[in-house]
């Protein structure tokens, strides 16, 4: 048993930004999973991961898990929100690495897995 306290957060959609009267204390960890993917714009990401670094306390670490582009998308993403939403915002590696700089965070390590069981459902 871990005696670490956890408290999950819902982000609102229409409003990201109010998560910051639910978290009033830093966080020393922000864990997020594939989530990015599934946000509807960049821009949107952007805000999102900037939220992430301000709720951040210094020396804090964020784990961030995103599904990247390899460049072998066949589609428009933004027309398919409705049927492959796992791909609506993804980035080449090198793309989400400068996302994450410009909203303040020093980006550390990078571990790739080229495919997976996700990859194939």
């Amino acid at each position: 048993m871990c005696d670490t306290p956890f408290r999950g957060v819902e982000i609102d959609v229409a409003d990201p930004e109010a998560v910051l009267r639910q978290i009033t204390e830093p966080c020393d960890i922000f864990l997020c999973l594939y989530l990015f993917e599934v946000l509807p714009t960049p821009e949107y990401d952007e805000r999102v991961l900037r939220l992430a670094h301000q709720m951040l306390a210094p020396g804090g670490l964020a784990l961030i898990q995103i599904k990247y582009d390899d460049g072998r998308a066949s589609k428009p993403r933004r027309r398919a929100y409705t049927s492959g939403i796992s791909q609506v915002t993804t980035y080449p590696i090198g793309g989400f690495w400068q996302l994450a700089e410009r909203c303040g965070f020093t980006p550390e390590g990078i571990e790739l897995v080229p495919e997976n069981e996700l990859d194939t459902r």
